[in-house]
C-alpha cells in the first residue's frame, strides 16, 4: 500500500492506494496538538506501507515531525510532493514554481489526470477552499502555446475569479460575445 498525506495548517487528510483503489482513510487536527492523533490514526492501519508520499503546506517544522514519525513507524523515508515546473502534461506558470503549494500543484494534476473539465475545449477549473482559498485554471493548447498550461495570471481572489474564468472560456471557445 501507498500512504498518501496531505498536511494542512491545520489538519492532515489521510489515503490509501492499494490495488489501484484509491481509499481515503480520515483526517485528524495537527494544529496546536501536534502529530498524537496522526500516530494513533497510523497505529490503525492494517497491511505493510511500501510508500508514504505527502504534500505540506503546513512549514518546515510539520515537514520535519512527519518525517520523523513515519520513518519511526514504518521504516521509510517520506516523498514529498513540490510543485515543478512541469509534470504529468501540465506546465506551472509561475515564475518561481516551487513558490506555488504542493497541495494546489497536486490538485491541478489530479484534475488533468482524470479529465475534469470542460469537455468541448478542456479547459478545467480547480477552485480550492481552506485557511487559503485558490482558483487555478488548466489551459488547453488551443488557447495556449503550451502543451497544457496551469496559469498563475487566473488565481485571482473572490469573486473576481468567475469574470476571469469566463473570459478564458470565452477566449478558447473562439467567442466575442458577452
Amino acid at each position: 500500500m501507498i500512504l498518501l498525506l496531505d498536511a494542512g495548517n491545520a489538519r492532515i487528510k489521510l489515503g490509501r492506494l492499494a490495488d489501484g483503489e484509491l481509499t481515503p482513510i480520515g483526517a485528524v487536527v495537527h494544529r496546536d496538538v501536534g502529530l498524537g492523533p496522526l500516530m494513533t490514526e497510523l497505529e490503525q492501519l492494517s497491511g505493510p506501507v511500501q510508500r508514504v508520499v505527502a504534500c505540506c503546506v503546513a512549514g518546515p517544522s510539520v515537514r520535519r515531525e512527519l518525517e520523523t514519525a513515519i520513518r519511526g513507524r514504518f521504516g521509510i523515508a517520506t516523498e514529498f510532493v513540490t510543485a515543478e515546473r512541469q509534470a504529468a502534461g501540465v506546465t506551472n506558470a509561475y515564475p518561481q514554481p516551487g513558490r506555488l503549494g504542493a497541495d494546489r500543484w497536486c490538485a491541478v494534476i489530479g484534475a488533468h489526470a482524470h479529465g475534469l473539465g470542460v469537455q468541448a475545449v478542456g479547459l478545467t477549473c480547480v477552485v480550492q477552499g481552506g485557511s487559503a482559498n485558490a482558483k487555478h485554471m488548466l489551459i488547453p493548447p488551443k488557447c495556449s502555446p503550451a502543451r497544457l498550461y496551469h496559469s498563475a495570471a487566473e488565481m485571482i481572489p473572490g469573486a473576481q475569479a468567475i469574470p476571469a474564468f469566463l473570459q478564458v472560456l470565452k477566449r478558447c471557445m473562439g467567442l466575442t460575445t458577452a
